[in-house]
């Protein structure tokens, strides 16, 4: 049974992007943590003891145990999911500004797979089409929100047209905050000359645009399939700034797959997988085959990188020691959170239903392990 949790830092969380500080005195965040950060600190948090050691013979249990997530949340006011804008949707400005208003709003456009034209080339894989426009556009693109309401995603699952862009479609940005440091020296615990250096933090409570008198407050909504996960104060990214873990209200799920969704999909039998977490494929971008289905296209965002720290490894200057002394696990390409997939099912799938479900808010990465660790979130649209 998977139980949700909501993670709800207090300071501004320091999440590196794998970046070491080295000349460059400045570090960048992430603004929401990789699946594997948010593991890691659950399974420890279970495995550790009442004396604060861990416990090493529950290694093995413990990464057979799995997250769902993370997603943010609007914790106050109005609770809401909020998710990676997908990458099949496109902002224009509107030709025209309406009369009194300085800046042009916004209009959505949606990518779909399309043929090649005479003359087009492509490096992409012979099995797969471009995606672009339906219709021509000579305007450029503008950026849209980085997170959408997840009542938005929702629809544009579904299929909805194209048009004016919601004023409620999302945020923008999640707030950042920097800060200044010193090293110091350690015999005197004065200020060592030159080195100074500034964190980048991201901010989960910010005032709400055109309203600045209204405080939004926001966290980290995530499921764990496995032993119940002790709540309280808990460390998050560098500097363990301070966080609040909680058990989620038992009324309280992830969405259910829209049943007129499914009636679509039956009905063309083509179907869009969307990442709410960035995916580990054996082929970097994608998998060598989707179960049931054939992958017609995708479109996918600039690559991102994750590595981290292995507990049960020793570095190379001390292959023997006991217990490990942990060693950086190698840095992955994943598919970043908002990729889209467009499938065609195969023949062979009969109960198409059984097909979304099993797809529907489940890990799809290509190796057991990854899924475990949250990653390759995804949820299903019409195609």
């Amino acid at each position: 049974m998977t139980k949700l949790y909501d993670l709800e830092p207090r300071d501004p969380i320091v999440l590196g992007d794998g970046r070491s500080i080295g000349e460059n005195t400045m570090t960048a965040s992430l603004d929401l943590p990789y699946p594997s950060t948010l593991a890691g600190l659950v399974r420890t948090s279970i495995g550790r003891r009442a004396d604060g050691t861990f416990a090493r013979d529950r290694i093995d249990e413990l990464l057979a145990q799995s997250l769902t997530g993370p997603l943010l949340r609007r914790a106050e006011p109005d609770p809401m999911l909020f998710v990676p804008a997908p990458a099949d949707a496109v902002f224009f400005e509107e030709e025209e500004a309406k009369a009194g208003t300085p800046i042009k709003p916004l209009v959505r456009r949606r990518l779909a797979p399309r043929d090649l034209n005479p003359g087009e080339l492509t490096d992409l894989a012979p099995d797969l089409k471009i995606v672009g426009l339906t219709t021509d556009e000579v305007r450029k693109a503008r950026s849209g929100p980085r997170f959408w309401a997840w009542t938005h995603l929702e629809q544009w699952l579904a299929g909805s047209e194209d048009g004016p862009m919601p004023a409620d479609l999302g945020l923008e940005a999640l707030e950042h905050e920097e800060r200044v440091h010193v090293a110091l020296k350690p015999d005197t615990r004065t200020a060592l000359d030159g080195a100074l250096f500034r964190t980048d933090g991201v901010r989960f409570v910010h005032r709400r645009k055109g309203s600045p008198d209204q405080l939004d407050r926001y966290d980290l909504r995530f499921g764990w399939t496995g032993s119940d996960v002790p709540t309280g104060v808990v460390g998050l990214g560098g500097e363990r700034r301070l966080s609040v873990l909680r058990r989620a209200p038992a009324s309280d799920a992830f969405p259910k797959f829209p049943s007129e969704i499914l009636k679509l999909i039956e009905k063309t039998r083509r179907v869009r997988l969307v990442l709410l977490t960035p995916a580990i494929f054996d082929l970097g971008f994608r998998p060598t085959s989707f179960e049931g289905s054939k992958l017609v296209a995708c479109a996918v965002g600039r690559a991102v990188v994750v590595s981290g720290w292995d507990h049960a490894k020793n570095p190379a200057s001390h292959p023997d020691a006991d217990p490990p002394r942990g060693a950086p696990k190698p840095g992955r390409r994943c598919a970043a959170a908002g990729s889209v997939y467009w499938l065609e099912l195969a023949a062979s799938v009969k109960d198409v239903k059984a097909w979304v479900e099993a797809h529907w808010f489940k890990n799809i990465s290509s190796n057991d392990q990854d899924r475990r660790d949250g990653f390759g979130l995804a949820v299903v649209g019409v195609g």
